[in-house]
């Protein structure tokens, strides 16, 4: 029992590091609810990106009201909010479904405001 504390531990003591290692681009979806990733340490201009079935949590018709205040904070602390394409066509949802603000990505996209960073070659890699 002790040693199985000692693992779950770990386990999230690694995850938040992993977390913290990638600043830039902070994931919802891959082991971390909106909430986990919202409050895990991010750069002060960051990508949150949200994926697959925790797409459905950001849909304007079903978004309950911590959703929504998670979506305002997280943009207050420097996030720009992504989803990937492919979630969405999984969903059978279009960008228009989503709260206001939300950027829909795929592969393709071409970054308008200057060169993309690493976090964005990151961003495009995984909506791919």
């Amino acid at each position: 029992m002790k040693i199985q504390s000692i693992l779950v531990a770990l386990g999230i003591v690694l995850g938040s590091a992993a977390q913290a290692a990638d600043a830039d681009l902070v994931i919802v979806g891959r082991g971390a609810s909106l909430e986990d990733a919202v409050a895990a340490p991010h750069a002060s201009s960051y990508r949150l990106l949200i994926l697959r079935r925790q797409v459905l949590r950001v849909r304007a018709s079903r978004a309950d009201e911590e959703v929504r205040s998670l979506l305002e904070r997280a943009r207050s602390d420097g996030a720009v909010v992504f989803v990937c394409e492919r979630d969405l066509r999984k969903e059978r949802l279009r960008p228009a479904d989503l709260l206001p603000g939300i950027v829909a990505v795929d592969s393709s996209d071409v970054w308008t405001q200057g060169a993309p960073t690493g976090a964005d070659a990151r961003l495009r890699t995984i909506c791919s």
